[in-house]
């Protein structure tokens, strides 16, 4: 981050107001998090002193996207946080702050290792070291922050973020551990009074979780040191980071949709947008009905209060339901986010490869006409026509044009009206119906109507199926069920050779939610 120098905008004093603000967020950040709360108030004040300055600053890579930066400085111009995004979010200390008190979890790395992050490099997995001997990693979750040091010592030289959460550091595992975003010596320390690595630094007892670390192959096991925090089961730790992982990708995805995607209900926020993004992952996790129940929160309304507290979103309870108000998209962990390849990814793409394999369905519908009682005298006694048990509407069309041609009907000064014979009298006009025209375009349909209606359905030209009477629409109705809820019905779709559990099952994945469905049974009643 701080490899080249940087610019520096001019610094002005911090107000007494805003560094008593400053102090409560980084309290609140440091020592609910990392430490116990019973530390002296001097040891705290330490941390903001009095006279600081405040500063912005841009630097010559925005590795994560950040360009505005804060830089916070003390009276004689020590750089003690600074933070990566102008909502200061998240504070990130110094070396000259670091240097002060045990703030941080550490994990440390052998000299060689330590000698390329200090040049400028990201830590990797294959250089991180147990930080504890008893053989042990702190909990660290991803993106949280971190310092590290050289192996046998407890001094800080860099700080940076986890680029993966800390159970997930495998003895053979490979790629980056820690992406490093602050050392000893870069252009950051630079612009203080350039002080030397302490001997020893103030320690305070840990009580985040810490896991085990395999030993590595030939390696003594020196015993195991009691930990004096309760440790969380590793199930539920692997499911919260799941949990948070998800929720982090759901949100870069969903803050590119309207504004008028929310309210939204905390069921569908969790079902359609948290348990698509979780992780696609060779190794088989917690399934999507067990995820929140293996996790340490056990409750979806549990883990989202729990994040927002962290800023990531905001709530509000609607009459006992849980809504989600916003999600912030200017939250740190969002922008430094790095997208992944997600399950919803993984379904969508095997769902295109079914239907690349499936042969496209061509579905053609003809509806058909059979003369019926006073239109069949009508057909019969055409002239050089070949009686037709069933009729489309073209041919109806055609029919009844030529017989008007034949007759000589149309009206001599009205072109767009016909003149009604006898016969048409008789077969057109509905009872008490009294008229000596009609417009051509209503000659088609009323002939229709003393037809018996027939229809044709034919899946990849295969031979039709031709069924007797009128081809009704599908019918889609919304209800309301148990108070809140609706329900969609569909209906009518059988006659267009469509499956119920096929409608179902397609629905489910397109419309991500609950399907059932009942077939037609054809009741016969007789003696």
């Amino acid at each position: 981050m701080f490899k080249k120098a940087f610019q520096e905008k001019s610094s002005a004093p911090l107000r007494t107001s805003d560094r008593r603000k400053l102090r409560t967020s980084v309290v609140a950040q440091v020592f609910s998090a990392n430490v116990e709360p019973n530390v002296p108030d001097a040891q705290r004040e330490g941390l903001i002193p009095e006279g600081l300055k405040i500063a912005k600053f841009i630097t010559h890579l925005n590795e994560h996207g950040v360009s505005l930066n804060i830089l916070y400085l003390s009276a004689d111009g020590d750089p003690l946080w600074f933070t990566l995004d102008h909502n200061g979010a998240l504070m990130i200390p110094t070396m000259y702050t670091l240097w002060k008190l045990e703030i941080l979890p550490i994990i440390t790395t052998p000299p060689t290792a330590i000698q390329k992050v200090l040049g400028g490099a990201d830590l990797m997995i294959p250089g991180v070291i147990e930080s504890f001997q008893d053989g042990s990693l702190p909990l660290i979750p991803e993106n949280g922050l971190v310092a590290v040091a050289e192996a046998n010592s407890l001094i800080p030289l860099a700080v940076g973020r986890m680029a993966l959460p800390s159970p997930d550091i495998k003895r053979d595992g490979k790629g980056r551990a820690v992406r490093i975003l602050h050392t000893w010596k870069d252009t950051l320390w630079e612009i203080g009074s350039k002080p030397e690595p302490p001997d020893s630094i103030p320690t305070l007892r840990l009580t985040s979780p810490t896991f085990p670390v395999e030993p590595s192959p030939g390696s003594v096991d020196k015993g195991a040191a009691p930990v004096e925090s309760e440790s969380i089961p590793m199930p539920s730790l692997k499911a919260d980071a799941i949990l948070r992982k998800a929720l982090i990708q759901a949100i870069t995805k969903i803050i590119k949709l309207s504004s008028s995607t929310f309210p939204m209900s905390s069921s569908t926020f969790y079902s359609a947008h948290i348990l698509p993004s979780r992780p696609a992952s060779s190794e088989k996790g917690p399934s999507s009905s067990e995820l929140v129940k293996r996790s340490s929160y056990k409750k979806v309304s549990k883990f989202l209060q729990a994040v927002e507290k962290e800023g990531l979103l905001k709530l509000k309870d609607f009459k006992g339901d849980l809504n989600i108000l916003s999600v912030n998209a200017t939250h740190q962990d969002v922008i430094m986010h790095r997208s992944f390849k997600t399950v919803g990814d993984v379904e969508t793409m095997e769902s295109r490869s079914r239907e690349a394999e499936l042969p496209v369905q061509h579905m053609t519908i003809v509806e058909l006409y059979k003369p019926h009682t006073q239109s069949l005298a009508f057909f019969q006694q055409l002239d050089n026509t070949v009686l037709k048990d069933l009729y489309t509407v073209p041919e109806l069309r055609t029919i009844i044009d030529s017989y008007v041609n034949t007759h000589s009907l149309v009206h001599p000064r009205e072109p767009a009206f016909i003149t009604l014979d006898n016969t048409l009298r008789d077969l057109l006009l509905e009872k008490n119906e009294e008229l000596d025209f009609l417009k051509r375009e209503e000659l088609t349909p009323r002939l229709r109507n003393v037809m018996q209606p027939w229809y044709s359905i034919s899946v990849n030209d295969k031979e039709p199926v031709i069924k007797k009477g009128e081809l009704k629409p599908i019918a889609v109705i919304c209800k309301i069920r148990q108070g809140r809820k609706v329900s969609t019905f569909i209906t009518g779709f059988e006659p267009f050779s469509i499956s119920s559990e096929f409608l179902c099952e397609e629905l489910r994945k397109l419309c991500a939610s609950a399907t059932s469905g009942t077939s037609l049974q054809l009741m016969h009643w007789g003696q």
